[in-house]
């Protein structure tokens, strides 16, 4: 994974989701429109994800029991080598997020994630599903979107089981973002 600053994110962003369980946690001044009241509650970010190039600003997530659909929501600032990855993942997502292929031509254990480019109110990224097993009927819809800040890149990614629900939440972030200047 050294290589691919992309599935670095996204590796630990996936890891971030066993954390939707813990309700024992409750924080304020999270991200804009995803109010404690309605289930949301924020992660203690801070020092937890540490990575040369990503800062984390926040991360909000909102159990099953609560929210009826699983959600998490994050918002992150990427400068160097990763702000740099994250123009070529908005420049072409289909492309750069591609799996590797198997060596030797082997099957693959998993189905390769669906990408398609998207864009929301000059943010721009991708909309990728990633399918769970047979067994489990599942899928994660995500919503990774970036928008350049001078030399760094404000990115917000919104992960469901629901395509609709995580399209819903990044729209209201990026709305919440740009109407509080943030």
């Amino acid at each position: 994974m050294r290589g691919r600053p992309a599935v670095r994110l996204a590796a630990a962003l996936a890891c971030a989701l066993p954390l939707a369980a813990c309700e024992g946690f409750h924080f304020t001044g999270g991200l804009t429109g995803l109010a404690a009241e309605d289930g949301w509650f924020e992660l203690p970010v801070g020092r937890w994800l540490v990575a040369d190039g990503i800062q984390a600003r926040a991360v909000s997530v909102c159990p099953p029991a609560r929210c009826g659909a699983p959600g998490l929501v994050a918002r992150f600032t990427l400068s160097g080598r990763e702000a740099a990855a994250a123009d070529r993942i908005a420049s072409n997502p289909a492309r750069t997020l591609a799996p590797p292929r198997a060596a030797g031509g082997g099957k693959k254990a998993i189905p390769p994630p669906s990408v398609v480019a998207a864009s929301i109110d000059g943010w721009r990224g991708a909309r990728i599903t990633i399918a769970g097993t047979k067994q489990a009927g599942r899928a994660a819809h995500v919503m990774v979107l970036a928008k350049p800040a001078g030399d760094r890149r404000d990115v917000v990614l919104a992960v469901s089981d629901n395509p609709d629900s995580a399209v819903a939440l990044a729209t209201a972030t990026i709305r919440g973002l740009d109407l509080f200047g943030r």
